[in-house]
This record gives C-alpha cells, structure tokens and sequence, in this order.
C-alpha cells in the first residue's frame, strides 16, 4: 500500500488514521476505515471547490468518515478537535510544520508518528524540529518564574542591545562603503543627459559652495551661452544667462552662467545642474564604465573636490568667459 503515496504531500491520519491520495481511499475502505480524502488549494488532485472541502470536512468532524487522507491544508489551519491521531508519511517542514501537525490530533489518549527511514534527512531533521520544540517549552517554563515587571524590563534592555548594535553595524557598512566611493579616483566623462554629448572630463568637476562646474578651459568650447537682458542678482553671486548643450541638435538647458561677486577674477563660472547630466565613470583597475544619473549632486557616490581659488592669480591662468566657435558636432 505504501507504494502509492505520493512522497512530496503533507500525509495525515486524523481522527483515526490520515494520510496522501484519492488511491488510499480505495484501499481504506474496508467497513472498519471510512476514508475520505482533501488536498491544498496547489495540490495537483485540488480540483474540489470550497464548498465541496466544506462538507467533507463536516462529514469528518460529525463521524460519517474516520479517515482523513490530507496535504498541508489540514496541518496548517484547520481545527478538528476530534482527531485522534496524526501520521505524517516521510515529510517534515520547519519546526512550526511539525508542531501544527501534532496538534491536529487533541482527544484524549492522541498520538503522532513520523513515518521515514531511520538516519535519513526527515528522520534528522523531525529530531530537531522537537528539540527546538523542547528548548522552547524550558524558554516558557523560565518565564514563568519571571515576574511581569522583570520580564518587561529584560525584554527592552534586550531590544535596546539589539537595535544599538544593529545601528552600529550599519554605520560601519555605511562609513566603509561610503570611504570606498568616495576615495575612488574620478575617472571618467561628463555628458549632457539628453543627447550625450561630451562635455568635459569627470576629474575636472570641482565644487564651490553649491555651485559644481567643470573648471576646464576646453568646457567653454562645447556650451552656447544664451545670455539673458536682465541678471538676476544674489547675495554673493550674479545670474546673466544660461548654458545650453554645445551640441547643435540639443540646446539643452545645461546650467546658468554665474558671476562671483567675491571672486569675478574666476568668474563667469557654469554651474550644471545634476539633473542635466549624466556621469561615465570608468574603473581605473577593470576599466568597466559605470552610467551614473542623479537629480542632486550631493547623492553623487564620490566626493566632488573643492574648487582651490589661490591668493594671487595671473591672468594667463583665469578661465575667462569664451565665446568662441563651437566645435562641429
């Protein structure tokens, strides 16, 4: 008989005896076993609608059958008060698994069994579904010796522990993983976002307070500028224009053009707007290239350098304002 179960259902006997398919029915029913057989919604014999399952169930729990043949619908949720005993044929779940089949099985005098092969993996792994069933009834037991003040107070010192050493752990990630992004050399390209046109290298880009611009004489040939008739005028810095996309089948609006109050020998300068742009940024040992697209600068994996203004300047090395001839596309 045990050559026609089926070995990957949840096998139970409830109530008397429960175990796998529609062939065990047949087999069962012999006038002193009364079979009747239910299978999970998944199961490949689910063909049954709820309401069939419903009054099979009630058929069962009322002694019209004795026997229920079941997969892991059963085992699960189900609650039938009357089994009596519970045999599971060469299957075992998680320790929760093992302790909801047991359970079907409440009346007086109730029994489960495993039905495997000695030593083999659901024989080992039934063990310590129950001795981590054991730990946990010694885990209840010590509780219950435990007062409700000392209990509650454990428990928060527990999760305070838990949740400092989590925070700990992940700002360690974080730092480590932040150091590596933004020690990284900047190898690599600045391209307009809409068309991909080459604006500049990535090593040239530096930062002056939140301005970030490619400080690169070569980057004035590649923009248009659109200057505007009236400057917008700020505390520390003065708006003329904007600078579009060098490319003359794009035109995007890349950034405007600024004026530095405190520091016009430097100025104009062209800050782009992150959202505008798009990074190539190439691995110096692999050489993989890595497309990096981001609406603020800041959110940037790598540290963007300052911009370093000396004390004195010669004229010679001043990026002035170039309105020259835009290279052919």
């Amino acid at each position: 008989m045990c050559q026609n179960i089926v070995l990957k259902i949840v096998c139970l006997f409830l109530l008397n005896k429960c175990l796998s398919n529609n062939n065990w029915s047949r087999e069962l029913n012999n006038g002193e076993f009364i079979p009747c057989w239910l299978v999970s919604q998944s199961g490949v014999d689910s063909k049954k609608s709820n309401k069939k399952e419903d009054s099979i169930l009630n058929d069962f729990r009322t002694g019209v059958y004795n026997v229920m043949i079941s997969t892991d619908v059963v085992q699960a949720g189900l609650d039938i008060p009357e089994c009596s005993l519970v045999l599971r044929y060469d299957f075992v779940p998680d320790s929760i698994g093992t302790v909801q089949a047991r359970v079907r099985a409440r009346t007086v005098g109730c029994a489960y069994y495993l039905i495997t092969t000695k030593d083999s993996q659901n024989y080992m792994k039934e063990l310590d579904n129950r001795q981590c069933e054991q730990d946990l009834k010694e885990v209840l037991e010590t509780w219950k010796g435990i007062s409700s003040d000392l209990f509650k107070e454990q428990v928060m010192k527990k999760q305070t522990s838990l949740i400092t050493e989590w925070n700990e752990n992940l700002t360690k990630t974080s730092i480590t993983e932040t150091t590596m992004l933004k020690n990284i050399e900047l190898i690599g390209d600045v391209l307009c976002r809409a068309c991909g046109y080459l604006l500049g290298k990535l090593s040239q880009v530096r930062q002056h307070g939140q301005a970030y611009f490619i400080n690169d004489h070569e980057f004035y040939n590649r923009i248009e500028e659109k200057v505007s008739s009236e400057p917008q005028e700020y505390l520390k810095t003065l708006v003329t224009g904007k600078a579009l996309c060098g490319s003359k089948n794009c035109r995007t609006e890349l950034g405007c053009i600024q004026v530095l109050k405190d520091y016009q020998k430097i100025s104009p300068i062209y800050p782009l707007k992150c959202e505008s742009i798009k990074i190539k940024l190439i691995e110096k040992e692999t050489g993989k290239e890595q497309i990096i697209l981001k609406k603020k600068w800041k959110k940037m994996p790598f540290t963007i350098p300052l911009l370093e203004i000396p004390c004195t300047q010669n004229n010679d090395d001043i990026f002035y304002d170039a309105f020259d001839i835009l290279p052919s596309d």
